[in-house]
């Protein structure tokens, strides 16, 4: 269950900073610029602190899975 939370958040947090990413590049006022960059940089900080473990918990799942396969087929 905690795989799945981390997991939707990693991919809200991606989705979010990409979309950020688009509007900055749109946006022309450089206030709006600058406010959605500050946002960016947040969503940005609170992505990185979550990626390792999220990647960790899939990394450890993948050899998991792997493990399994091998069991069955010896």
């Amino acid at each position: 269950m905690i795989s799945n939370n981390l997991d939707d958040k990693y991919y809200e947090l991606e989705e979010a900073i990409s979309t950020l990413e688009m509007q900055i590049k749109k946006s022309k006022d450089k206030d709006v610029v600058s406010i959605l960059e500050n946002c960016k940089d947040k969503l940005q900080e609170e992505f990185d602190a979550i990626k390792d473990d999220t990647e960790s918990i899939w990394e450890n799942e993948k050899k998991e899975l792997e493990n399994e396969y091998w069991r069955s087929v010896i």
